[in-house]
């Protein structure tokens, strides 16, 4: 959990200051499974994209998935919440793409990204593979430091139980711990569900 708790509010400053993302919705942008290439763009690894009262939640960043936002017409700029349910390639591998996709298309409002223990260590070695091309934009280009706009989160233990994240944008969202194998240990954390705020009952 980042310092100060997650953001709260139903409708947050953000969700209020977006363009319009329409309607409340899940797009199942790559279905695939496995790192391997064998029938091209389509379909591709593992991506989703939940809208939820103008709030966008990007579950996994499988290889392709800036240009799936793209295809199914999301505003890259607008990227808000990443979630890596596990760090396999098909997961995350486009993790580091994603957000600069984003940044280079006119972000300008931070990203909380989410993941298991090593989601750290993946923004940082993006940030040190391109330090010089964001360097270079920041100070040509007048853009903010991307590094600073992207918060990197890991998830804590859950060894044998679950945990409600406290309410991004006042959305629950559930993290439950999955295995491949019951023997092999831990293999990662799925949000199983994301839950509405509740609301007042009507008078």
């Amino acid at each position: 959990m980042p310092p100060g708790g997650w953001p709260h509010g139903s409708r947050s400053a953000f969700a209020q200051g977006a363009p319009n993302l329409g309607p409340n919705r899940l797009v199942t942008l790559g279905t695939r499974g496995g790192p391997a290439i064998r029938t091209g763009f389509t379909p591709s690894p593992s991506a989703n994209l939940i809208v939820f009262d103008n709030v966008p939640y990007v579950i996994d960043t499988g290889y392709g998935t800036s240009f799936k936002l793209v295809a199914s017409k999301f505003p890259l700029p607008q990227l808000r919440y990443v979630f890596i349910t596990h760090h396999h390639s098909d997961h995350n591998a486009e993790f580091g793409l994603l957000v600069y996709n984003s940044w280079v298309m006119g972000l300008k409002t931070p990203i909380d990204a989410y993941g298991p223990a090593g989601m750290n260590r993946l923004a940082q070695g993006f940030w040190d593979a391109l330090q010089f091309d964001i360097e270079t934009r920041i100070a040509d280009e007048g853009r903010p430091d991307l590094r600073k706009l992207v918060n990197t989160h890991e998830y804590a233990d859950l060894e044998r139980r679950t945990r409600a994240c406290e309410r991004p944008h006042g959305n629950q969202v559930i993290m439950a711990r999955a295995r491949t194998d019951p023997e092999a240990g831990p293999h990662g954390l799925r949000p199983t569900c994301l839950v509405p705020p509740p609301r007042p009952a009507l008078r």
